[in-house]
């Protein structure tokens, strides 16, 4: 975030551009927290001496091989919102090899919000691959309580797992391909120690076990994450009684939804967080859910 202070001499401005800090700390290198607000010293994953009771919390899953400076973009969305940010990266061994990789990532994100009571309430934030690291979520049934709404961006479903990680990984096309094919046997001959944990993410997914509203937002042309892998999700959840709605883009990539549409993008997940009740408005133009 930036902010611009004015200053005036002798008839003219004088613009200063000073480069907000926000508050971080690192658990591990896939998890770190962002706050506005001085952060509390961590034993492990326990905050000591937490004195504010609700302290609004989103938990960011980015997508595979995501870029700091990429992935901040959203955080600063939130940051500017007064939410504290569990951001939380994927690699791809880490996708890969799910028993020591991602299992392990969202085993830590449990803990942490299992052990950190204070932050209340809760909204996930996924994009792409995200999705597959948040799960076994039902183990700590009081956590489930704490959550108050999920945003899926561009989740990829199972089949579309390869397209999504070669696109990660480079823009070449013909590396693509041969990564794709790699992926697929690679996904083939690992099924008890990689795919399964794919599909029971997916399906708990499908499961909505925190039974909030949720938001998806896609594009038409995304060969990942279009209409067809998403609606699913939407007409299950209504089916079950939950809210869920979509924004559905006319022409841009996977993943880069809020680059190529910002002010859209953000007025869609504005109106979607004041509609759970985690922000009040501050626009009476915002988006209507």
């Amino acid at each position: 975030m930036m902010r611009i202070s004015v200053f005036r001499f002798r008839g003219w401005f004088s613009y200063t551009i000073q480069k907000c800090k926000f508050h971080s700390h690192n658990f591990t290198d896939n998890l770190q927290i962002l706050s506005n607000s001085k952060l509390p010293k961590f034993k492990g994953f326990q905050a000591m001496n937490e004195s504010d009771p609700n302290r609004p919390l989103i938990l960011l899953y980015s997508w595979t091989q995501a870029k700091d400076k990429h992935v901040n973009k959203y955080a600063e969305f939130y940051l500017d919102r007064d939410f504290d940010v569990l951001k939380v990266s994927t690699t791809a061994m880490d996708l890969l090899r799910p028993i020591k990789g991602a299992q392990v990532t969202a085993g830590n994100v449990l803990d942490f919000i299992h052990q950190n009571p204070h932050f209340y309430p809760m909204v996930v934030h996924g994009i792409s691959v995200g999705a597959y690291v948040k799960e076994n979520m039902g183990i700590y049934g009081p956590v489930l309580k704490r959550f108050v709404g999920q945003i899926w961006d561009s989740p990829a479903d199972v089949p579309q797992l390869p397209i999504g990680v070669s696109k990660a990984f480079t823009d070449n096309k013909r590396i693509q391909k041969s990564m794709q094919k790699y992926l697929v046997w690679f996904m083939n001959l690992n099924y008890k120690t990689a795919t399964r944990y794919y599909i029971r993410a997916h399906e708990t997914m499908k499961e909505n076990i925190t039974r909030t509203p949720s938001l998806f937002i896609f594009s038409k042309t995304d060969p990942v994450s279009d209409e067809s892998v998403n609606m699913p999700f939407v007409q299950k959840f209504e089916s079950m009684g939950l809210e869920a709605y979509a924004k559905c883009f006319e022409d841009s990539p996977h993943v880069a939804h809020y680059r190529h549409h910002k002010s859209e993008y953000e007025e869609v997940v504005t109106a979607f967080l004041e509609k759970i009740g985690v922000l009040h408005s501050q626009n009476k133009k915002a988006v209507v859910l």
